[in-house]
């Protein structure tokens, strides 16, 4: 069993290598000279800290009935404990904003799942499914609700 377990591990976490060719590299000075080069002078781009009503109203919406991530910790007891909570949160998701991440929130749960009507002993026929905790859940929303346009 463990064997088709890290068979399935090897495959999730390789596979975007596969559709990657030798030619294509990620440059990194490439890429931040050409959004330099789009950006006026004097303009900046950033993402405004989100207050802590705003955690508080986003973790007011939870959806308790989804999966919990690795840390076991599921969106009922988040969406409970709130109030206590959306500090932390808060302070969380706006060291995020800045680059900062925690090492320990970057790991998620992956679950294959078979395609409709395919082959179950041809790896290529799963699907991944990944659970994020619940807090990087809430985190990519709100960073979609904070993207604004540059501003001199």
């Amino acid at each position: 069993m463990q064997d088709i377990v890290n068979h399935f591990n090897t495959h999730f976490t390789t596979i975007g290598e596969r559709y990657v060719t030798n030619n294509t590299q990620y440059q990194a000075n490439k890429l931040n000279d050409y959004v330099q080069d789009k950006i006026p002078a004097g303009v900046r781009f950033t993402f405004p800290f989100i207050k802590l009503d705003e955690t508080k109203k986003l973790l007011s919406k939870l959806e308790t009935s989804k999966a919990t991530g690795l840390d076991e910790v599921g969106p009922f007891f988040i969406k409970l404990s709130s109030e206590a909570l959306a500090p932390s949160i808060t302070y969380l998701i706006n060291l995020s904003l800045e680059g900062v991440f925690p090492e320990n929130l970057k790991l998620a749960k992956v679950n294959p799942i078979l395609k409709n009507e395919a082959n179950h002993t041809a790896i290529d026929m799963y699907a991944d499914d990944t659970t994020l905790h619940t807090y990087e859940t809430n985190e990519e929303e709100i960073e979609r609700k904070l993207i604004t346009m540059p501003t001199p």
